[in-house]
């Protein structure tokens, strides 16, 4: 199961009419514009523990405490939820999506795509290109007293984060609240609509079209620093766009994916990536038929 072309979908058709970039019930956006390296929605899900998958958290875990016994989700999509309901099939989707670990890529071309992860990185350094403008604007705030502390990297010592022990390299543990998933660069920068995103929406007025919940920092779209952090995204968009991202038109997979699906015999040696169409979905296919 892919998040974009599985998941997405059923939330545009039940949650979206109400968590949107308008509305934002909740204050939880679940429309599916790409962030740095995810969607904003899938990394919405897992900021506001929505989904307990198995890697929050390593080694054993207590019985019913992953998967979707424990996922609040579920509680959303059970017809209990301001009458949200989902077709069967729906339900049995978004179930099985989480049973299968929650992934967000559901194709193995989207694998070791180290072209697209550096481009990833290089448009979330909008944090670092405009510090000065953050902590003019933001740190009166955001000063590790009332709010996290913008830059939002990781902290040395997961104490900071009440943790109380050391995480492991490949760990994702989300705690209640967690200030790295709140403030994270992968929902505060919207690579697909630059103007809408949280970290231009939240200090913004509700009579400019923001959300007001920083107060009054910037009154208008007209103030210089306002207009600074909207083109720093905008030129981390470029960035990311310079070439067709997973889940997006166009979207050519990595030369390893291409090495070893001619090495199974699914793709001839004769493919040519860069001019011969591939629906990769279809590929991975062929690959598991390939083993029975």
């Amino acid at each position: 199961l892919d998040f974009n072309r599985d998941i997405q979908p059923i939330l545009d058709r039940r949650c979206v009419s109400c968590h949107n970039y308008r509305d934002r019930n909740g204050k939880v956006v679940l429309e599916g514009d790409l962030g740095p390296q995810w969607s904003l929605s899938f990394f919405t899900l897992f900021a506001r523990r929505q989904i307990a998958d198995s890697r929050n958290g390593l080694g054993n875990q207590p019985p019913r405490t992953i998967g979707t016994s424990a996922s609040r989700i579920m509680d959303k999509i059970d017809g209990t939820h301001y009458s949200v309901e989902l077709t069967e099939k729906e339900w049995r989707t978004v179930w099985l999506w989480i049973e299968s670990a929650a992934p967000y890529a559901g194709s193995y071309a989207a694998l070791r795509n180290d072209q697209e992860m550096n481009l990833a990185v290089q448009s979330g350094r909008v944090f670092w290109e405009q510090k000065q403008v953050l902590r003019r604007r933001c740190n009166h705030c955001h000063n590790g007293e009332k709010v996290s502390v913008i830059p939002f990297s990781a902290p040395d010592h997961p104490d900071k984060r009440g943790i109380g022990r050391p995480t492991a390299r490949h760990e994702r543990l989300v705690i209640e609240n967690d200030p790295l998933a709140r403030f994270s660069p992968h929902i505060l920068l919207n690579l697909s609509r630059p103007e809408l995103s949280p970290l231009l929406l939240g200090p913004l007025t509700e009579d400019a079209g923001g959300w007001g919940s920083c107060g009054r920092v910037f009154k208008d779209t007209k103030d210089l620093d306002y207009l600074l952090l909207l083109q720093s995204i905008r030129s981390g968009k470029e960035t990311v766009d310079s070439i067709p991202r997973y889940s997006t038109a166009h979207f050519k997979p990595n030369r390893q994916y291409i090495r070893e699906m001619k090495k199974y015999g699914v793709l001839p040696e004769s493919f040519a990536s860069g001019r011969t169409p591939m629906n990769c979905f279809e590929t991975d296919r062929k690959y598991w038929r390939m083993l029975r």
